[in-house]
């Protein structure tokens, strides 16, 4: 049985969930993961965003003190 689940990380495409494997399966490209690899995958494609105290201590560590 194949369920439509949400969009591929890779081409964007339709990506199908197959129940008795337990896999997303993309119709475009053919990706075929499982849930956790496609959470790896979609995490590494995100960008990284530094948090506001990141971002305060690095600008006052740069800064003249």
């Amino acid at each position: 049985m194949l369920m439509l689940a949400n969009t591929c990380p890779e081409c964007n495409g339709d990506l199908l969930y197959e129940v008795s494997t337990k896999h997303f399966i993309c119709r475009n490209c053919g990706l075929y993961v499982t849930r956790e690899q496609l959470d790896d995958i979609r995490d590494r494609l995100r960008p990284r965003r530094k948090s506001s105290k990141e971002a305060e201590y690095l600008e006052w560590w740069m800064s003249k003190k």
